[in-house]
């Protein structure tokens, strides 16, 4: 058994809470909320469901809940690095100097 993150939110800016998840490499299943929505890429790194009905949300379960061990193994991975390129705290440092200075 895996952790989970599951954001089943109807607006979302970008939370803590699921940069914590993908620092730790814990696959996320969202709704297309806000900023859900580029940092979850289908079947990468999560799963997004169509829109934020529980009719859109029960594939991306039933889907989660089909994967073999490898599968959500290569999804923990992908999410630990995309947390190292985009979101670790040097990275977001940089980025913001980058915004400053430009």
């Amino acid at each position: 058994m895996t952790s989970l993150f599951v954001m089943t939110s109807l607006y979302e800016g970008l939370p803590n809470s699921a940069l914590e998840a993908l620092s730790l490499g814990v696959p996320i299943l969202t709704t297309p909320a806000g900023g859900m929505v580029d940092l979850v890429e289908n079947g990468i790194n999560g799963f997004v469901s169509q829109d934020f009905s529980e009719e859109s949300f029960i594939p991306i379960i039933n889907k989660f809940l089909s994967l073999s061990a490898q599968e959500i193994n290569i999804i923990k991975q992908n999410n630990i690095n995309k947390f190292n390129a985009n979101y670790n705290i040097t990275q977001c440092a940089e980025n913001y100097i980058k915004t400053y200075l430009n």
